[in-house]
């Protein structure tokens, strides 16, 4: 099936998820599904993709992530960086600021996050920031503060926590 086909079955699948919650997600568990089809997953389901352990959420200035993220689904972490930094999607050229300057990353329904999945975290993020993109990671729980701390994730040029009331 072209990518064309794909992102129309995507957007329909996009459109049912709005009226019935499901996982979108469970295509993409069979092995073969490959990164691509994952990119167009996420790139038309921005309501939410949730696999049995995690959610992503985003919009076009925005991204929240709930749940657990580990080394089973960095790949949709990744893909969710990716679409919301990627070029492409902004207009900008490679020396060019962003157009959305500012990316909001909502952690406030996080329940875990691994060493790999903050990585991800920072290298997913590297170019928007080194483009002059900032990234701010809101509302993190104690336990990932103390984790982020560790990781010395609070101290990359362009990345800011934001602490204070979650608004759980």
């Amino acid at each position: 099936m072209c990518r064309t086909g794909r992102a129309v079955i995507e957007t329909s699948l996009a459109e049912l998820c709005r009226e019935h919650p499901v996982s979108v997600l469970c295509v993409y568990d069979r092995g073969g599904a490959g990164t691509r089809q994952l990119d167009i997953a996420v790139a038309h389901h921005p309501d939410e993709l949730r696999d049995q352990q995690a959610f992503v959420h985003h919009d076009r200035h925005r991204l929240a992530l709930g749940g657990e993220f580990d080394i089973s689904n960095l790949d949709v972490l990744s893909t969710a960086l990716r679409t919301l930094t990627a070029i492409g999607a902004t207009g900008a050229t490679a020396d060019a600021l962003p157009a959305v300057p500012t990316l909001t990353v909502d952690l406030r329904q996080l329940e875990f996050l691994s060493v790999a999945a903050a990585r991800t975290l920072d290298i997913g993020t590297a170019g928007y920031r080194h483009r002059g993109g900032r990234v701010e990671l809101h509302h993190p729980s104690p336990h990932l503060i103390t984790v982020l701390h560790l990781l010395d994730l609070h101290r990359l040029p362009g990345l800011t926590l934001v602490t204070g009331p979650a608004g759980r």
